[in-house]
Parts: structure tokens; sequence; C-alpha cells
């Protein structure tokens, strides 16, 4: 029997493997900075004209220690503190550029999305029967290169701008056509 107790294990155990790849990232960003300031550092002591090695004091190598999981969970399990719930004052410029911002912004995430969708649609059609929704996912992230973050909202929101996309059972899609239904065209933002 699934009781709440199995649940937070479960979800204690999608924490912790989060937790690591998150920090996995980290590491592989850390060391790409590094990398690359290292490669600026070379080039600019190869353009600087020589000087005295024993005036210069050389960096010591940073060193990274990795960050233990088991005091993540411990610091996960501490009630997070609230910022001051006071609404910010704009001033107009910063009203204008952050909505100049947003007029551009979306133009790219709107791309992403348009994408995203179109190949979703494009394997519901392709598959004659259903398929789980963590499939799917992955066959629309391999088409277009871009990841999904939200599955259910994705597809709660395509489902409402597509009607042949139905939800057929937990975690399964499917297209269904209505046989002598017109197809409606839903014309993209």
């Amino acid at each position: 029997m699934f009781t709440e107790r199995t649940a937070l294990k479960v979800r204690l155990e999608q924490l912790a493997d989060s937790e690591e790849r998150i920090i996995r990232e980290f590491r592989q960003e850390r060391e790409a900075i590094f990398e690359r300031l290292r490669e600026l550092d070379a080039r600019d002591l190869v353009n600087q004209p020589t000087v005295d090695e024993k005036a210069v004091e050389r960096p010591s190598k940073v060193e990274v220690t990795p960050f233990p999981v088991e005091e993540s969970l411990t610091v996960l399990s501490e009630p997070i503190e609230k910022k001051s719930e006071e609404p910010k004052k704009a001033s107009k410029t910063t009203t204008k550029k952050a909505a100049k911002k947003k007029k551009d912004e979306p133009v790219r995430q709107r791309t992403k999305t348009k994408e995203l969708r179109q190949a979703v649609v494009d394997i519901l059609q392709e598959e004659k029967e259903s398929i789980r929704g963590a499939a799917l996912r992955r066959a629309a992230e391999e088409r277009t290169g871009w990841e999904i973050a939200n599955m259910t909202a994705f597809m709660n929101l395509l489902m409402s701008k597509y009607p042949q996309i139905q939800k057929l059972d937990r975690g399964m899609y499917g297209w269904v056509t209505v046989e002598g239904a017109a197809v409606p065209v839903v014309e993209e933002d």
C-alpha cells in the first residue's frame, strides 16, 4: 500500500538526486569558468612585458570541496525565512525599461514554445496509440533541443489549444480525432 510515509521517502530520494545533479552542474560550470580564467591569464601573461618574477604574487590554486548531500538535507528541513512583503515602488524609467525588456524576451520564448508545441503535436499525430508523458517529453526534447520544464502545465495548455489532444489515462496522452469533425486551426501568438 502506498502511504504518505512512502511518498515522503520517495520525494526525499528525488530531492537528493536533484541536488546531486545540480551540484554536478555547478561543479562543471565552475571548472569551465576556471579553465577560461586560466586561458585569459595565460594570454595576458604572453602579451605583458616581462616583470621580475619575485615581485609578482601568483594566486594559489582554488580548492573546490564537494558539498555533502547530508548537510543539504538538514538545511532543507529548516524553515525558510520570508523576505519583507512590502511592495517595492519602481521609478518610471525602471518600469519603461522592464516593459521594453519584456517585449524583447517573449519573442525567443515564443519561438521555443512554438517549436515544442509543434513537435508534441507531430509526435502525437504520428503515434497510433497513446504515449506516456515521459516518453513524449523525451521525444519532443530530442527533436527540438529544448527542455520542457513542467510537462503537466505544458500539456494542459496544449490540450486547451488542441481539443484533439486528450489525456487518456494517468500520464498517457493521445491524438483523438472525431469522424466528420472539422479540425480547428489554432493561431499562434
